[in-house]
């Protein structure tokens, strides 16, 4: 995520629920995003979201072929 994404930092979060379990949540971040530097389930503090490249999907997958 690192190399492909290039985030200003990366949040992680444990998680459960109802059913016990756990989860992660791994979430890249930006400083042009709305909540930067704020928790993505904060207060908003701009309106624009970060812009994600056209073919960020084709490179993440590529990466995690790369590491399988």
């Amino acid at each position: 995520m690192r190399d492909v994404m290039r985030p200003d930092k990366i949040n992680l979060a444990s998680l459960g629920n109802v059913v016990p379990h756990l989860h992660w949540h791994v979430v890249p971040r930006f400083g042009d995003d709305p909540h930067f530097p704020n928790p993505v389930w904060g207060k908003k503090l701009r309106e624009r979201p970060h812009a994600a490249p056209a073919d960020l999907d084709a490179r993440l997958a590529a990466a995690l072929d790369s590491v399988a």
